[in-house]
């Protein structure tokens, strides 16, 4: 668990650290390009002014509809027909380095309509540099985003590690059953993710908090969830997580389309040091420490069914 969190912490900060190298990199020319842009004689107050407006309109507009890193899902073929477009209209055009230009051009919402505007509304022999200096300013915002990006991702890491391990609070407190599960799916989305496992909530919302080990409970559903995730393996699979109220108790459900528990071995399940697991991929004990944290810590009850295609663990606790 510790090396996926580290990989998924190395991951964003590796793409900040990378963006703000690039960025220093376009800081450097930025001044120059601004000044062979605003200081050409051949240019009328109406054209500069053009140049003003349009890094404007395009920037508010890149900003305004920049895509949220958990819901945009950028479609590579369509970029790519679109960078080869913009390619051919700058080669056509006698634009150099249009390779470079294109992918920040396209990303800024150009099209080979913009740039024809464009160029109708320039002197002949402004265009490279006017494109030029509008490239490292969409870049820059490019960058921008990403950096803001990876530290949301890292900030979100952060707060989930802070949440999964109950850090800074009592052993026993109030707690919301479904921030833990939540905050457990965070820690594990590497394995998910890698697993290819879609995870499906069924939450009642209205339940109560309850009075918990929070930290302990966490460990139950990572040891549930993650044996999911083992027992699914390289296959796509899904993992359902359902919670309800029933008479005094809290029903947690995790349940997996793996292969099932063999029935030969479902009685021993529970018992410490006994694996499913091959040779230094499994303990033993992760299912009975869970059995401990429930049963004797919080006075509840784990149980199981398991067969080809659906193993469900049902944890119960008193609230």
């Amino acid at each position: 668990m510790a090396a996926g969190l580290a990989h998924e912490l190395n991951n964003p900060a590796a793409a900040a650290s990378r963006a703000t190298m690039q960025l220093h990199q376009i800081f450097q020319t930025l001044p120059s390009l601004s000044n062979r842009v605003y200081q050409r004689k051949n240019m009328t107050p109406e054209q500069l002014a053009y140049v003003s407006n349009l890094e404007y309109n395009f920037t508010r507009e890149y900003t305004s509809n920049k895509p949220s890193s958990s819901l945009h899902l950028v479609d590579p073929l369509a970029e790519s027909d679109k960078e080869e477009q913009i390619i051919s209209w700058l080669d056509t055009h006698g634009i150099a380095d249009s390779w470079k230009l294109a992918q920040s051009l396209v990303a800024a919402g150009l099209d080979s309509i913009h740039l024809d505007n464009i160029k109708n509304n320039l002197p002949s022999d402004s265009l490279q540099d006017v494109l030029s200096w509008l490239n490292a300013r969409f870049s820059s915002n490019v960058l921008l985003n990403e950096i803001e990006q990876s530290m949301v991702r890292i900030s979100e890491l952060v707060k989930a590690i802070k949440a999964y391990s109950y850090m800074d609070q009592a052993p026993i407190q109030e707690i919301d059953i479904h921030e833990g599960l939540e905050s457990t799916l965070i820690i594990l989305r590497h394995k998910l993710k890698r697993g290819n496992i879609t995870v499906t909530r069924k939450y009642d919302r209205t339940l109560p908090r309850i009075s918990a080990y929070g930290s302990e409970l966490n460990q139950v559903w990572t040891n549930i969830i993650d044996n999911a995730i083992d027992a699914i393996g390289e296959r796509h699979g899904n993992i359902w997580l359902r919670t309800k109220q029933e008479n005094n108790n809290i029903v947690v459900e995790i349940s997996d389309d793996g292969p099932g528990i063999p029935q030969d071995i479902q009685s021993r399940m529970f018992e410490q040091f006994f694996t499913t697991k091959g040779i230094g991929k499994g303990t033993g004990l992760g299912l009975s420490i869970s059995y401990r944290i429930v049963v004797e810590m919080h006075k509840g009850d784990i149980r199981f069914t398991s067969r080809p295609g659906d193993t469900r663990f049902e944890i119960r606790l008193p609230n």
